[in-house]
């Protein structure tokens, strides 16, 4: 019997009643292009932004040494690849190891010794091993059959598939996935269900609720800090400033934080309980942000590419399979500096809110607990200034999970936006 595990996944925001997604919040067909409507919203003295304040723009890491490798290995050969602390790992199928060393030496000495620490197992480490070609068809077997096996999302483990099953999915239910998959690998979790934080915290975490002072100084709206749904209710994160690229020369300087639990046209409030703008929420398949450009008068606020523990960001990165179990440290609001590691990549997930459901591609589940307050905070690969995430929720012990920033700053997101430090 496979070990299972329950996960619930609370929307981690300062809310006291049920969250609600709004009928207006999702975005007619015809602003794809500029999903936030902006240019309708640009002030008028737009161009007199403070000589004083120079945000650039900031830029996309490029894959790592160790991504551009796995990809180029033929997926019949080995069947995962994941992090152990500093040193990389692959693992090959049976029989295919002394491939897997032959070309890992090749890019070794092609690379001039820029990739990491790698170790290619031996065929035996995971027990029962399936090439990354099987894990790849029986991803999109299971993902092409969700609604008939009652899943509801499907990811990436070092040992195989993390399968999370719909709420009320029964053990029959879990037996007929494992009878109808093309693998057996299959590690089960319950579904991940956004309920509001009231519905779900225990009497100790609303005691340490609240207790709660602000941590954010008086003006800061530092990445990692609170941001407030009126001027005295602390409510999300800050994950990063962005940029909205408006035509071919107009630019709107803001902040990022998650978008669930906000409204359109909803003031945003720093701790200090000054109006710095108001909310811009997309709330949509893959995208669930909250964009709040900052006027003229405000951009002394402008956070700059500090974190709020004192750390710096200077770029993105997409994520990649070749992540799994790579530390990383999250920044949240309530809970602070957090160190933690990736447990699942490329979650196809649905996500099912009052409005409707809506499809989530590569979702990121990792080990770190995180608390009410924390959606929106960034994740960054540890101990580097590349942020990858914003925090969308988790529980206080663990698992938490992120959505990637391709899905905000990368070319195919649509946004328009883009990292400002």
């Amino acid at each position: 019997m496979k070990k299972m595990l329950s996960i619930l996944l609370v929307i981690v925001m300062l809310s006291i009643s049920s969250i609600a997604v709004y009928a207006n919040d999702y975005l007619d067909e015809d602003l794809q292009n500029d999903v936030f409507a902006i240019e309708a919203q640009l002030p008028d003295d737009e161009a007199s932004l403070s000589a004083a304040i120079t945000p650039s723009v900031g830029s996309m890491a490029p894959p790592n040494p160790e991504t551009v490798l796995v990809e180029s290995l033929d997926q019949t050969t080995f069947a995962t690849s994941y992090w152990d602390g500093d040193v990389f790992r692959i693992t090959p199928v049976p029989g295919r190891r002394d491939e897997v060393v032959a070309a890992v030496t090749m890019a070794q000495m092609a690379r001039n010794n820029n990739l990491p620490q790698i170790v290619v197992d031996i065929e035996t480490r995971l027990g029962t091993v399936y090439s990354m070609a099987e894990r790849e068809a029986a991803y999109e077997y299971l993902l092409e059959n969700d609604v008939a096996l009652n899943i509801q999302g499907v990811g990436f483990q070092v040992e195989g598939l993390a399968v999370f099953m719909n709420e009320g999915a029964t053990e029959a239910d879990k037996a007929a996935v494992l009878e109808a998959s093309p693998i057996s690998s299959l590690k089960f979790y319950d579904a991940i269900v956004l309920n509001s934080p009231s519905d779900q915290l225990n009497s100790a975490h609303r005691s340490e609720l609240q207790n709660i002072e602000p941590r954010a100084s008086a003006v800061s709206i530092r990445a990692g800090n609170w941001l407030r749904r009126t001027s005295a209710q602390n409510w999300s994160t800050v994950t990063v400033p962005a940029v909205f690229m408006h035509g071919t020369s107009s630019e709107l300087w803001g902040i990022l934080t998650v978008g669930h639990g906000w409204r359109n046209g909803q003031s945003v409030f720093a701790t200090s309980g000054q109006s710095i703008g108001t909310a811009r929420v997309t709330l949509r398949p893959n995208l669930d942000i909250n964009f709040v450009p900052l006027s003229p008068n405000n951009m002394h606020l402008y956070p700059g590419n500090t974190l709020r523990n004192g750390g710096t960001f200077t770029r993105w990165q997409p994520l990649a399979s070749t992540d799994l179990r790579r530390e990383i440290t999250s920044h949240g609001a309530n809970s602070g500096t957090r160190n933690g590691r990736i447990e699942t990549v490329r979650i196809t997930v649905t996500f099912n809110f009052e409005e409707g459901s809506l499809r989530f591609d590569n979702v990121t589940h990792t080990n770190i607990g995180v608390i009410t307050g924390d959606s929106g905070g960034p994740v960054l690969f540890r101990n580097t200034t590349t942020v990858v995430g914003l925090i969308i929720g988790g529980w206080g012990d663990g698992p938490s999970f992120f959505l990637p920033l391709e899905h905000v700053f990368g070319a195919n997101a649509g946004t328009n936006l883009r990292l400002a430090i």
